[in-house]
């Protein structure tokens, strides 16, 4: 049996100096931008830092003499209904544990990301949880090799990585299932594009239960989108002014959900007398709507506290497994967004 990857050490303000012959000190007064070294080996300093891809630990520089006792959680939009769950529950059970918690927001920019696994590092966090995100992007793999901390992942398929999922293949196999059993054959899916582990499985389920069921048409009917609610807006302009509309649409829940009904209100689509819709992601929208939609539903707690008691496993030494996954089961919950069609209305439709 193979021995686990472990992370790269971090690279120290010793590496640096080392690299360019210089003293610790002299490394540091650099960093700190003072006038008193000689150009040429300041130059020598700052190519060292860069080759290294040195990033100070601000923690050391406040000469902190133990562990920061706080945990960094990367996420890629906090105002986001469904990613403000997960949040709450990772901020809850770091709490519980006497742990302080930085959440960094990156609008599902790239370079944000960038900036927030490196302003973790400066903070010297003890752990990191990340929570989707961008996939296979040179320059988030490069920082992420050489953390020097533990590192889990929540929704996410980057390899021999500490990994708590939702099983987003499931909930959408029961969720289409779910309409066809009603009379749907015309079923649309908003989903965002296949960058992310979630989107990669609902698109592969999709495609597999349309193709089992003779519904290959359904593939045409499939809008990938930027998480946001004018993207879900405008996918639902297109599916729904079509010459031949689904009868059901299947949509991310939060902000593209928000965009869907914002096109559902100005048209006068009156669900479910004319338009049955599944929400992708469970929360007070949904339940609160008229009429409440049937939703894809998965306990965002236990997401967020799996991923913290992952987390504490690795910096306590209890785990060393950096491959394991955890899984969190979907479930349908049926409320009053979708109407059973007759068989020849779902034939004419």
């Amino acid at each position: 049996m193979s021995s686990p990857t472990r992370p790269r050490a971090r690279v120290t303000i010793r590496h640096v100096a080392e690299k360019a012959g210089v003293a610790v000190g002299t490394v540091s007064r650099v960093l700190k931008g003072a006038d008193t070294v000689a150009p040429a080996i300041a130059e020598r300093v700052r190519a060292a830092i860069a080759e290294l891809r040195y990033v100070p630990s601000l923690a050391a520089q406040s000469l902190r003499g133990q562990g920061s006792r706080t945990i960094g959680c990367i996420v890629p939009d906090v105002s986001n209904r469904l990613y403000a769950q997960v949040v709450d529950a990772v901020k809850d059970a770091v709490r519980a544990r006497g742990y302080s918690i930085i959440v960094m927001n990156t609008g599902h920019v790239v370079d944000r990301e960038v900036r927030s696994i490196e302003t973790a590092m400066r903070w010297d966090v003890e752990g990191l949880i990340l929570v989707g995100g961008f996939e296979d992007r040179p320059e988030v793999e490069a920082l992420l090799g050489r953390l020097g901390f533990p590192l889990v992942q929540i929704d996410r398929a980057r390899a021999d990585t500490t990994t708590v999922r939702v099983d987003h293949g499931k909930g959408l196999r029961e969720a289409i299932g779910y309409l066809l059993a009603a009379g749907h054959r015309r079923i649309g899916l908003v989903t965002p594009d296949g960058s992310s582990l979630q989107s990669r499985e609902r698109m592969r389920a999709f495609e597999e239960i349309c193709r089992a069921e003779g519904a290959e048409d359904n593939l045409a009917l499939v809008r990938c989108v930027e998480v946001n609610e004018n993207a879900g807006y405008d996918a639902a302009y297109d599916l729904l002014t079509a010459e031949a509309p689904p009868t059901a649409v299947v949509t991310l829940g939060g902000d593209v959900l928000a965009g869907v009904l914002r096109f559902v209100r100005m048209r006068g689509i009156e669900l479910p007398r004319d338009l049955s819709l599944v929400a992708i992601g469970d929360n007070e929208l949904t339940r609160s709507l008229d009429p409440p939609l049937t939703a894809v539903s998965w306990n965002f707690r236990a997401l967020g506290a799996s991923a913290v008691d992952a987390l504490f496993a690795r910096i306590l030494g209890r785990e060393s497994d950096e491959g394991r996954i955890t899984t969190i089961d979907c479930r349908l919950i049926e409320r009053e967004s979708v109407r059973r069609l007759d068989p020849s209305a779902a034939g004419d439709g």
